[in-house]
């Protein structure tokens, strides 16, 4: 009878953990797929203000960001938990803290510093197409998407303004990207 007690706690418990982490994924998926929308939220929050600013850019652009990596994240954590040596460490009895501290996040660091280099690049061109739309910085704050802005104005007459901006945007997310790879290729060999 104790042990029947035990065996109905302990599958009560199991269900929870799995109920709660299906949530958490379920939660994650909704957020990621309503962060599309980032781009209108950043307009609404600059229309409802009339004027944005670099934190309010920086806090909307961060906060619909990370939901990518959060997913990412979460994934790499169920792939690494079912790997043997995450197995021999509970069988040695450490606590699923020390797991976490001393397995997964060892395993994860490399993908993290990967994502955050090209989540750099996104954020780039996501503050420049604001910009671009009046959406972005306030306009005596230079950034790349308002100089395209006013550059096509005079194109015909100076091309420079234009093209430089352009460049500049080009070169900063290709270098981004690169580094991106580059760390990927260095961090994680087996990927090829």
């Amino acid at each position: 009878s104790d042990l029947f007690r035990q065996d109905t706690a302990w599958s009560a418990r199991l269900n929870r953990r799995l109920l709660l982490g299906r949530l958490v994924d379920l939660l994650v998926i909704l957020l990621r797929d309503g962060g599309a929308y980032t781009l209108l939220l950043v307009m609404a929050v600059g229309v409802a203000f009339e004027r944005t600013t670099p934190l309010t850019i920086l806090c909307t652009l961060g906060f619909s960001g990370w939901l990518g990596t959060a997913r990412l994240v979460r994934a790499k954590t169920l792939q690494l938990r079912q790997r043997e040596f995450v197995a021999a460490a509970r069988a040695l009895g450490e606590s699923n803290t020390a797991i976490v501290w001393k397995h997964i996040l060892p395993n994860i660091t490399g993908m993290l510093i990967v994502v955050s280099a090209l989540s750099v690049a996104q954020m780039i061109i996501a503050e420049s197409v604001l910009s671009y739309l009046g959406a972005g910085i306030a306009p005596p704050a230079p950034t790349w998407g308002h100089m395209l802005f006013e550059g096509q104005e005079n194109y015909t007459v100076a091309p420079w303004l234009l093209v430089a901006p352009a460049v500049v945007l080009l070169l900063a997310v290709l270098g981004f990207n690169l580094l991106g790879e580059g760390l990927r290729d260095a961090l994680d060999p087996k990927s090829d």
